[in-house]
């Protein structure tokens, strides 16, 4: 009794520490994760975040304009002949003093520009609109990228699974026709065949995890992670079915005009042209007058003859208005407006490759739908031809190269399966980078 129990606790003992190294020797990554790890660690990102806050530095800049200016001026100069009057007796007055200075506050005010300054930091408030729909554009080209080289591992994963599984199959075989070789019932060119299969199926395994680890590498890339093991432990991924579980929902979303026009790369545009068009109309109101208003306070000195400092108060109003410019002004404003027209053109190109990349994803998004029975029904007849080879093989009623046939066709029939799964879900990531916000 007390044997039993040493051996309870021995047993509960080794299945805990086999726990933690098992969960130690593997590696875990789930998209969802992975995806908000990428949007967090994205340099481009935080490029465009910089870039906004700039485009709203600006704007602030611009907008200041529209308000009086308050400034400090302060001026000196040094006069080395100060005239003089000559009085009767002799006498006489100097007309001021050789040093001479002013300093006091001023203030100017545009109050009228025909609108200049007013539409140059409306056309900066686009730009910085534009940054933002640019930011929201990253965002999903890094989450397509992302679900991209996610859906890549999965694949590969698999086909390892795959060929791993068709591998142990080719040895049991192995074993079982050196067997029978030993009592003469199979040849060695059977047995060596069968060794072929065997080390071909190795090869292929090797390969795929040298490829598995490159794609690893990729999506460690994409996701901001530096990362640089070697990618010898398991990885555990999400199953592909409950991936496409969570991307069905993107199947039947229509491209409305709502959804188009509120693309980023569409409202990008938008403020683009925007922005151009408001530049444009402020570079032609250059070419009108502007009135200002000035007033200022100072001390100045000399008082004239008399050599004393005192308070001089100025107000007044400028005009001012570009006679001979060479077109500097209407050249600018024509840039702007047709750097408009530009983005115009762009915006509406951009429409028709949304729309053709969509319809092209829901067209093959349903021929892959289409086959996922057919390849759920070829998968259980493969498995089963091939058995009954074999079982047919060992009864001398077929050869191993029929064997081998039925067993490479079970494998391509898997891998296809598979490889149209992981197509179904990158056509859905398609479409949720475009519909999704």
């Amino acid at each position: 009794m007390i044997m039993k129990n040493y051996l309870f606790i021995f047993s509960i003992f080794a299945l805990l520490v086999w726990g933690i190294n098992a969960s130690e020797s593997s590696t875990t990554l789930r998209l969802n994760e992975i995806e908000v790890h990428a949007l967090a660690s994205s340099h481009n990102a935080k490029a465009l975040d910089a870039e906004i806050d700039a485009a709203k530095n600006k704007t602030d800049g611009l907008r200041s304009l529209l308000y009086p200016k308050l400034t400090l001026e302060a001026n000196y100069k040094y006069i080395s002949e100060v005239p003089t009057l000559n009085l009767p007796g002799g006498k006489s007055s100097p007309f001021g003093d050789n040093h001479n200075y002013s300093v006091g506050p001023v203030l100017n005010w545009v109050v009228w520009d025909f609108g200049s300054i007013k539409k140059s930091f409306k056309g900066s408030e686009a730009t910085s609109l534009s940054k933002e729909s640019e930011k929201k554009l990253s965002k999903r080209q890094t989450l397509l990228a992302v679900r991209l080289a996610y859906f890549k591992v999965q694949l590969r994963q698999e086909q390892l699974r795959l060929v791993t599984n068709s591998l142990k199959l080719t040895e049991a075989q192995y074993s079982d026709i050196a067997n029978r070789v030993r009592i003469g019932s199979s040849t060695r060119i059977d047995l060596l065949s069968a060794h072929k299969e065997v080390l071909n199926f190795k090869i292929q395994s090797r390969q795929i995890q040298s490829d598995l680890s490159g794609d690893l590498r990729d999506l460690y890339a994409i996701s901001g992670s530096n990362d640089s093991s070697d990618f010898k432990t398991p990885v555990e991924l999400d199953l592909i079915s409950s991936t496409l579980i969570t991307f069905f929902k993107y199947e039947n979303q229509n491209l409305s005009e709502k959804v188009l026009d509120h693309h980023p790369l569409i409202e990008m545009h938008n403020f683009n042209v925007e922005s151009l068009r408001a530049m444009s109309e402020s570079y032609s109101s250059n070419n009108l007058p502007k009135i200002s208003l000035f007033a200022k306070t100072s001390i100045d000195y000399p008082n004239g003859p008399i050599l004393e400092k005192f308070n001089q108060n100025t107000i007044g109003v400028n005009l001012t208005m570009p006679l001979f410019e060479k077109g500097r002004s209407t050249s600018e404003a024509s840039e702007k407006k047709n750097l408009a027209i530009a983005s115009e053109n762009r915006r509406e190109q951009a429409k028709i490759e949304i729309v053709r990349d969509w319809q092209k994803s829901k067209d093959q998004l349903k021929g892959m739908q289409d086959k996922v029975d057919f390849y759920k029904q070829a998968v259980t007849e493969s498995e089963e031809q091939a058995k009954l080879v074999y079982s047919s093989y060992r009864f001398g009623r077929s050869s191993f190269l029929e064997v081998q046939s039925s067993n490479l066709h079970a494998l391509e029939v898997k891998l296809q399966s598979t490889t149209n799964d992981v197509q179904t879900l990158i056509q859905l990531a398609y479409l949720a980078s475009i519909s999704e916000e």
